[in-house]
């Protein structure tokens, strides 16, 4: 099995530290392991030579072209598809997506965009009242409870995570939003990939598990998505009103 020089395995793990992953051509990923020609089994044994070295490749990676640009981790992430690229072949981005697979989303997760008293939608980029965000989209479940949708179309990391706890936040004290206030939102992360900063982020930032998560994947033109389990631990006390919260699984 061939092997990268050591000093080329040292740039891409300080890269990693730094910036969470490291981007490359595939051109040359397959220059600093000795292959002329990428193929299924060169990139298997590419893979499997990087985890010897505590890297990994992204999972499902399909690259059509030596200049195709794949990503190289310090912990391996889950995929079940393709990652969405726009008609010349880049990622993203999320609002092109919303507009081929946005309505396909939302049937898969059981919600329905909100409407107005006239049933008209709304709750597509929606903008809670006295603010500039817009949400992706504010839906209801089958329990006409309100629920936050967010798309990712890589990972969502802390920053995606901590973005829909502020609009969590924001949806509930909307005074447009007055007759959903009986019970708190939920919210559900749609990322490409499962990644170990985004579980993290929802382990340590979402204990009680306000926020389910999901990922998409495309098989030619066909959206699959699959919920990801986080264990969360649930703290003692609830920071924001007293109420005892351990031995109390997060709904």
């Amino acid at each position: 099995m061939k092997q990268p020089s050591a000093k080329q395995v040292k740039q891409w793990t300080e890269g990693i530290k730094k910036n969470g992953g490291v981007t490359i051509k595939l051109r040359r990923l397959l220059d600093a392991f000795g292959y002329a020609r990428r193929g299924s089994n060169t990139m298997d044994q590419i893979g499997a030579a990087l985890r010897k070295q505590a890297l990994h490749l992204d999972a499902a990676v399909q690259v059509k072209s030596l200049d195709d640009v794949v990503t190289l981790r310090g912990n391996a992430v889950e995929r079940i598809g393709d990652i969405y690229r726009d008609a010349k072949g880049r990622r993203g981005p999320e609002r092109q997506f919303k507009v081929e697979y946005g309505d396909t989303l939302l049937k898969k997760l059981k919600v329905k965009p909100l409407r107005d008293s006239e049933q008209r939608i709304v709750g597509k980029e929606y903008s809670p009242f006295g603010t500039r965000d817009a949400v992706d989209y504010l839906c209801t479940n089958n329990d006409e409870r309100l629920v936050v949708v967010e798309i990712k179309i890589d990972d969502g990391e802390k920053r995606g995570v901590e973005q829909l706890l502020r609009y969590l936040d924001l949806v509930y004290n909307d005074a447009n939003l007055e007759p959903y206030r009986k019970t708190y939102p939920r919210a559900i992360l749609v990322t490409g990939q499962g990644d170990l900063a985004t579980r993290s982020a929802l382990r340590t930032l979402d204990p009680l598990g306000l926020i389910d998560w999901y990922v998409y994947g495309l098989e030619g033109n066909v959206l699959r998505t699959k919920k990801l389990d986080v264990e969360r631990s649930v703290p003692a006390i609830c920071p924001e009103c007293g109420t005892k919260l351990a031995g109390k699984k997060a709904n």
